[in-house]
């Protein structure tokens, strides 16, 4: 009726990290063990025990050992206690409400008493699934355990998981939990829209003729754009539903048709939040002028994705230029001997200097421009202006205010940059 020696031991060792475990382990343990183990007083586990008493472990009474658990909530341990204390009620009942997750391990009948399943599932909805079937049932303890947990709807039967109130509560609080409602209420507008609401990826659990329903799409992806994966295909390309989603995040054109990516508001609203939208535009926009120039604009290293009659517009090239040194990597060979193109790449950063033609690394404001900037220039300056004096008094100089860049996001002489297709998820 009583832990003996063997399972104190076991208990004891199990209490070193276990905070669920080492109260009343150590507790009873402790006058036991002390002649044997004296030198292990400081381990961290004895440091939450009370002082030993006179009593040996087989004195323990029940009424004790369940006051222990009210401390200690022992049954959950690694090493559970002795069966005779999953049956004892005050024991069991102090335990749930220390870790629901106790309630596995009790008996059957205690896995029917109300007070005890309500206990656990207060402190864990999904403990439900240990309780009884009948109170699987019971309206009380499901709201109580959906209440504390929305997927707790799974561990109930399929009367509750069709009720339409109890279903409510739970997509209201965890739009998720759609996924465990009955088919009739994921078809129900009602339930959908309460769980989409909370949780814009729920659409992917509403039947199909909700994700077909507009206003439904709508408010998912203005809760999460990602819903948009879930919606239908006609509302995948509607330019409304869409710009909601680009509202929300500029990936969204990542799910949206080629017609909607195709779409220039939509491709320059997305550009608004970042330059990578651009990445995902249609092949026809990336022969948009008016497109390209916003978007190198806003980062010079769009000029990678752009057509090739647009990597020569020289006005789109100084923009990209002015932007970031790196597009120098994308020009067409014919501007890269343009004076003007590759004196504005070096003047945002020095390293373009190595990407000139080198009868410009040999002109003389071109080199001085990159080496006002780094020493390191010199290294691209052409042989015959090495030497030259002024040169080196320009590289001891202050940097004048026009000249102060910062590096560039990507060195000229790298490889290409990836162009990115996706978008985290």
């Amino acid at each position: 009726a009583f832990l003996n020696d063997k399972d104190l031991t076991s208990a004891f060792k199990a209490s070193d990290h276990s905070d669920t475990a080492h109260g009343l382990a150590c507790q009873a343990a402790q006058p036991a063990l002390e002649p044997r183990q004296s030198h292990e007083r400081q381990r961290p586990a004895l440091d939450h025990c009370e002082e030993p008493k006179v009593q040996t472990p087989g004195s323990l009474s029940m009424p004790k050992l369940a006051e222990g658990c009210r401390r200690h909530p022992v049954m959950v341990a690694p090493t559970p206690p002795a069966p005779r204390l999953w049956a004892d009620r005050a024991t069991v009942l102090a335990a749930v409400k220390h870790s629901g997750e106790a309630l596995q391990h009790t008996t059957p009948e205690l896995k029917a008493d109300r007070d005890i399943v309500l206990a656990a599932v207060g402190h864990d909805g999904t403990t439900l699934a240990y309780a009884a079937e009948a109170l699987q049932n019971d309206p009380e303890v499901v709201a109580a355990a959906v209440r504390q947990c929305p997927q707790a709807l799974k561990s109930t039967s399929a009367s509750v998981r069709a009720d339409a109130g109890c279903v409510l509560q739970a997509v209201s609080q965890d739009g998720m939990a759609l996924q465990h409602a009955s088919p009739e209420l994921q078809a129900n507008r009602e339930v959908v829209m309460a769980a989409v609401r909370r949780t814009g990826l729920a659409l992917r659990f509403a039947a199909p003729a909700l994700q077909a329903d507009r206003e439904v799409v709508v408010a998912a992806v203005q809760q999460d754009w990602r819903a948009l994966s879930s919606a239908s295909r006609d509302l995948v390309d509607s330019r409304e539903v869409v710009e909601e989603a680009v509202k929300r995040h500029w990936g969204a054109l990542q799910l949206a048709t080629p017609t909607m990516r195709g779409d220039r508001g939509l491709v320059l609203q997305a550009m608004e939040q970042d330059w990578r939208s651009f990445m995902l535009a249609s092949k026809e926009l990336k022969a948009d002028r008016e497109v390209v120039l916003a978007a190198v604009r806003r980062h010079g290293l769009s000029l990678q994705v752009a057509s090739k009659p647009l990597q020569a517009d020289r006005e789109i090239v100084l923009a990209a230029l002015a932007q970031d040194a790196g597009a120098l990597n994308y020009v067409t060979p014919s501007l890269r001997n343009d004076r003007e193109v590759v004196l504005t790449a070096v003047r945002r950063h020095w390293s373009a200097l190595q990407k000139a033609p080198l009868a410009l690394r040999a002109d003389f404001e071109v080199a001085e421009a990159a080496v006002r900037q780094s020493v390191y220039a010199f290294e691209h300056v052409a042989e015959e202006l090495r030497s030259d004096p002024r040169l080196w008094l320009q590289a001891e100089a202050e940097p004048k205010a026009e000249t102060e860049v910062e590096a560039p996001s990507s060195s000229v002489s790298s490889r290409e940059v990836p162009v990115q297709r996706t978008v985290p998820m």
